[in-house]
């Protein structure tokens, strides 16, 4: 059995160092994969909505907080990692060129000895 986990994205945790040390200490501890999430933005229309997977209403952390790129987060931790797998957890195309999108991963999949 393998196992893998999703690294934060966004909030107080997504900063370089937490999501660096995350990376390395799965990596360490042979985890098989880890995943990054992707919500570039929040649609302005989701400020009045209520969100119905917490007891508040209230998204998680708050819909005002900055959201990291997933691609680029990914090539991060290509970088600064050897052995464990990187994916996403989701990947919205639609925001994206499909194309370029494609070309990016497979780069940093090349670059990363095929772990994506």
């Amino acid at each position: 059995m393998e196992f893998g986990f999703s690294l934060p994205g966004r909030g107080p945790l997504a900063t370089p160092d937490v999501i660096l040390g995350m990376a390395e200490r799965a990596e360490a501890l042979r985890y098989a994969s880890v995943f990054v999430t992707d919500h570039v933005v929040l649609p302005a229309s989701t400020a009045g909505s209520v969100y119905p997977y917490s007891e508040s209403g209230h998204f998680p952390g708050g819909s005002r907080q900055d959201y990291l790129e997933p691609l680029v987060m990914l090539s991060y931790l290509a970088r600064a990692t050897r052995r464990i797998k990187l994916g996403t957890s989701v990947l919205v195309i639609p925001y994206r060129n499909p194309l370029v999108a494609a070309k990016m991963l497979a780069t940093i999949d090349v670059l990363s000895g095929g772990r994506v």
